[in-house]
């Protein structure tokens, strides 16, 4: 590297030090989250669903860096401020609805009405019957997608309360395979035939 060349590059690290260090500044001052909090960076859609693999926890907020964990994995990340600051958007899953989709997987135009009605009216009376972890559900939350039937779910809690929620959650996955098993039809192959939740 000759001399000029140094000359001209130093100037640029030195100003690049000095944007990361504001940027970091801001961030910490700005306070867009809290330790504890769920947060996704850019989420890529408006998705009412809560995705493990891109929601972290956040740790720890010091003056230049940020730790998180990852809520699917466990992996532990450490964020330099800067970098966060210039994300477009961050969504703080802790204060959203908590919502589930519940999945019976037939295609449009095919499978039994009463099969579909069923499976409608069990995952409505699953939710109306537990007032306390769920909001009252109605033919709203339901349509008709490539995949299947859909009917949606919300909790009373949000995300914040994680623990309540995937009490909650493992109780519907278990309701739902009881479910299939009630409705499953009788040509339908064990393995490619049951009820999904999301997330």
């Amino acid at each position: 590297m000759t001399d000029k060349s140094a000359a001209i590059t130093c100037p640029r690290l030195i100003l690049r030090f000095f944007r990361d260090s504001l940027d970091a500044i801001d961030f910490y001052n700005g306070h867009p989250c809290k330790v504890g909090e769920f947060i996704e960076i850019d989420q890529p859609n408006d998705s009412v669903f809560l995705n493990t693999l891109n929601v972290y926890r956040v740790d720890k907020i010091a003056w230049m860096y940020t730790e998180v964990t990852c809520l699917a994995n466990g992996e532990r990340v450490r964020w330099h401020n800067s970098s966060l600051c210039r994300y477009r958007s961050m969504t703080c899953w802790s204060y959203c609805p908590v919502r589930f989709e519940i999945v019976l997987p037939l295609p449009v135009g095919t499978g039994d009405p009463l099969s579909l009605f069923l499976f409608e009216s069990k995952i409505r009376q699953f939710a109306n019957e537990n007032p306390g972890e769920w909001r009252k559900a109605n033919t709203f939350f339901c349509d008709q997608t490539a995949g299947g039937l859909r009917v949606m779910i919300e909790h009373n809690e949000v995300w914040g309360q994680l623990k309540l929620v995937l009490k909650s959650r493992e109780k519907l996955i278990a309701y739902c395979k009881e479910l299939t098993e009630e409705i499953r039809p009788a040509d339908a192959i064990d393995d490619g035939f049951a009820i999904t939740v999301f997330p």
